[in-house]
């Protein structure tokens, strides 16, 4: 038995498909190394589903390859389905299994039973056993909203992070279960925004370990062919730490085994993309240990309470008028010097997801400064109390992330786990439904989506009243026609939000494809005459319309655990808490 069998999931059947063929080549250049060096220690298998009209899915083996030996491929086809594919071929209605047993097919790769599919193949016809299983995912993705998760545009699906994780909860069961480990030892995301915490969360009992980013990959992907190197480089040569063999590691030594390797691919991936950041590139990626999601979880939801709370004016203010003892002067002025401190915070902290995410660790370190410099205000204890939850956040943090790297200006901040934070409720409701949908808010049991028993609910909660009832600046209401926002109207008559009963819907949207904000009967421009090109807006955006005024530097580069904090940076020359 190896010690390791890898295997990539690529999901191609999309604008990544000539860059996964690419990645296919990198995975043979790295086995043929191997092979003409010395003995390999792994398995390493790939599963590819591109965008051709004419290939077939393939099923890839480079275990045994030798020096200029071509790989093993061999087409998918019906007759390998151990796991039926029934409910989720290509095309309405129809589905691989279908064809002629022996005929090769192209699969859905959005589908569970595909990956399912995969793994047996891999695991019971290849019989590529081993002590322990990375599995790396390679496709699209869009953190925890799902609309694009594993994408196949033949099929027009995709894969939602409930249905993922059910399918790697059955693969766990019935491949990855030995005398070393109850689960897969490495999940890797070679796709964007997934080092979220409630991604995470929802996938902790399915993996001792997860490496991914919290921003966006270029198409390239990960680079294979250095990072496994960095990977089978990193793996102990006859003992471990203790002196114990390789073979002979019990469980728990097994573990720190495993998370050895994960930090190999954030350190060959991190080293890899440093020369490419003087191209504009910027990267992040990072290893945690699933172990202690639910600690972190649990002390961010002790820090929305306590923000939540001190927000919540629910039978205190009516109309704007003050109804109740407790609120006075000294109340307003502390609950707006806080509303101050969060938006600065905010404002300051890295971000991902075109601003609707933010590094967790950055924004805590953030709101602990701001809050420094509340010392002797009526709020101060408050205050303190907020700088002693965002340190329990930040030692949670420390304590999942094995390693976070980083390379260019644009995610320099970046410290290996995001969170969940828009900046308007407009973005909010908008992903309403597929936030609540997750096990983070909802809880692991609890299917009613509107009464949630999740760890993360109260950060749901905080997020709702900020963005509604702290941060909104209402509308200017036309006396004439009477006209109220939709938010307006499901407040006034105490509707829930639901996916039935959003903000607004498909068929009543604040704007739609024949009405957007502007349109070509505007002064006259035209599609092929506006007021100036996307390459121009791209420029503007890119070099004028940065949200963030973080200073560019094309050689920033490194780990987050080896940097100084940016105490040493401008302002963070003072020591706000120790100011008199």
């Amino acid at each position: 038995m190896k010690e390791w069998t890898v295997m990539v999931y690529m999901a191609g059947d999309n604008n990544l498909s000539e860059n996964m063929a690419f990645s296919l080549d990198s995975l043979g250049a790295f086995r043929r190394s191997l092979a003409a060096g010395s003995e390999s220690r792994i398995n390493l298998l790939a599963f590819f589903d591109g965008s051709s009209l004419t290939a077939p899915t393939m099923y890839i083996d480079y275990s045994d390859l030798e020096t200029n030996a071509t790989p093993f491929r061999q087409p998918v086809t019906p007759s390998q389905h151990f796991h039926p594919n029934e409910k989720d071929g290509k095309g309405p209605g129809e589905h691989p299994g279908k064809a002629s047993g022996d005929q090769p097919v192209d699969e859905n790769s959005a589908s569970a039973y595909s990956i399912m599919n995969f793994v047996h193949w891999c695991i019971e016809t290849q019989r590529r056993t081993a002590r322990n299983y990375a599995l790396i995912f390679s496709g699209h993705s869009f953190g925890f909203h799902g609309t694009s998760f594993l994408r196949d545009d033949s099929a027009g699906r995709f894969i939602t992070l409930g249905t993922f994780r059910r399918s790697i909860e059955q693969i766990n069961k019935l491949y990855f279960a030995n005398h070393y480990s109850d689960r897969l030892a490495i999940l890797g995301f070679d796709s964007c925004e997934m080092s979220m915490l409630e991604v995470g969360f929802e996938l902790k009992d399915i993996a001792h370990t997860i490496v991914a980013s919290e921003g966006s990959l270029p198409n390239s992907g990960w680079g294979y062919a250095p990072m496994l190197t960095e990977f089978v480089s990193s793996l102990p040569t006859t003992t471990d730490t203790e002196g114990r063999p390789g073979h002979e590691l019990d469980r728990s030594h097994n573990e720190a085994y495993v998370r050895n390797a994960a930090r190999s691919f954030v350190t060959a991936f991190t080293d890899l993309q440093h020369d490419l950041a003087l191209g504009g590139r910027s990267v992040d990626i990072a290893a945690w240990d699933l172990k202690f999601v639910s600690d972190l979880a649990s002390d961010v939801g002790a820090l929305a309470r306590l923000l939540d709370h001190r927000f919540d004016l629910e039978g205190k203010v009516e109309d704007g008028v003050i109804v109740h003892d407790s609120i006075d002067d000294e109340y307003i002025r502390v609950n707006h010097d806080l509303k101050k401190i969060l938006l600065q915070s905010h404002y300051d902290s890295q971000t991902y997801m075109e601003e609707q995410c933010v590094d967790l660790k950055d924004f805590c370190g953030r709101l602990i400064f701001e809050c420094g410099f509340m010392n002797g205000t009526p709020g101060e204890e408050l205050f303190c109390e907020i700088r002693d939850r965002c340190e329990k956040v930040i030692g949670s943090i420390d304590r999942i992330v094995l390693k976070c790297g980083y390379s260019g200006d644009e995610f320099q901040f970046s410290n290996g786990i995001s969170l969940y934070f828009p900046w308007s409720y407009v973005t909010y409701f908008l992903t309403d439904h597929q936030y609540r949908r997750l096990r983070f808010n909802r809880g692991v049991e609890v299917h009613d989506m509107n009464d949630p028993q999740g760890v993360g609910k109260d950060w749901n909660a905080f997020l709702r009243n900020y963005l509604v009832n702290v941060t909104l600046r209402r509308a200017r209401k036309n006396l004439a026609t009477g006209a109220v926002s939709q938010l307006e109207a499901i407040e006034h008559n105490n509707q829930p939000w639901s996916r039935n009963n959003p903000p607004w819907s498909k068929n009543n949207p604040p704007w739609s494809k024949n009405n957007p904000p502007w349109n070509k009967g505007v002064d006259d421009r035209s599609r092929d005459d506006p007021p100036w090109s996307r390459g121009e807006v791209g420029n503007y955006l890119t070099n004028f319309g940065r949200f963030k005024n973080f200073e560019l530097r094309w050689d920033i580069s490194g780990y987050s655990d080896e940097q100084t904090t940016d105490a040493q940076f401008g302002e963070q020359f003072v020591d706000p808490i120790n100011l008199e």
